[in-house]
């Protein structure tokens, strides 16, 4: 699909998920900035994404890619909300890159079967994380 496009599908489900996420069950969303761990950033289980899938009407990946992004956006106003205190923004940074990439190296799979060198990997990893960031920053706001 086009670009725009899916940028427009991508903010309509967001916006369907902000509005039902506590009657459609979304795990962890109401956190303080005390609770942004590691495990916060952790992915849906596949079994969850499914259960949402069905609840949401769209796919799997599309509910990971909304869990991304309501994660990205709590995470940015609890940071802007409290100083970054002990180097904490970059740690937050840090676990959703993790999270993306592993989204990420999940659906490029085959693709990435035909590169070599662990350091090309990483390099096509890091072009398609900073351009899922540029559209999540657009949808964002």
């Amino acid at each position: 699909p086009a670009p725009a496009f899916v940028a427009l599908r991508n903010k309509v489900d967001l916006s369907l998920a902000r509005d039902h996420w506590k009657e459609w069950g979304w795990p962890r969303l109401d956190t303080s900035v005390n609770d942004l761990d590691s495990s916060f950033f952790s992915t849906l289980g596949e079994s969850q994404a499914l259960e949402l899938s069905a609840k949401a009407k769209i796919t799997p990946r599309q509910i990971h890619i909304v869990d991304e992004l309501m994660k990205l956006g709590i995470a940015r106003g609890l940071c802007r909300s409290s100083p970054d205190e002990d180097g904490r923004k970059s740690e937050l940074e840090k676990n959703f890159r993790l999270m993306v990439k592993r989204r990420l190296n999940k659906e490029h799979r085959e693709e990435m079967s035909g590169i070599s060198s662990k350091q090309e990997k990483q390099a096509f990893l890091a072009s398609l994380f900073d351009e899922e960031l540029k559209l999540y920053e657009r949808i964002l706001g």
